[in-house]
């Protein structure tokens, strides 16, 4: 990794996570998926902002938009502007789509149990 904005961009990606599914220190059978989730709902229903380092991502309508930014850490946000109706179909779709990706650049994660679960 090069920049912060590569690592913005990188952490946003399905399947992506610091910690391998293989791990031993795995505890959480982290899958690479929730900040992809939540770019995602961001994305097409609010905004979504991620930032660390020296920069920051914010996405929009289906918009991103890398900025650069000084912030000491890191930092997430999401705002959606209305309720989401068949929210168990849209994150459904959006695992779908996200493990396709996932496995199109050749990381064989699928999302976790705890990334489909819906609790409203």
């Amino acid at each position: 990794m090069q920049t912060d904005a590569e690592a913005l961009e990188l952490a946003i990606k399905p399947g992506v996570s610091r910690i391998s599914a293989n791990s031993g220190g795995n505890i959480f059978d982290n899958s690479g998926f929730g900040l992809y989730v939540l770019s995602e709902i961001g994305d097409r229903f609010g905004w979504f902002a991620i930032g660390s380092g020296r920069s920051r991502l914010i996405g929009n309508n289906g918009e991103r938009v890398l900025e650069d930014f000084v912030f000491p850490g890191t930092f997430i946000g999401i705002q959606v502007f209305n309720r989401i109706t068949n929210f168990s179909d849209v994150l459904s779709e959006i695992i779908r789509k996200g493990e396709k990706i996932a496995g199109v650049n050749g990381i064989s994660n699928k999302a976790s149990g705890a990334s489909k679960v819906v609790k409203l």
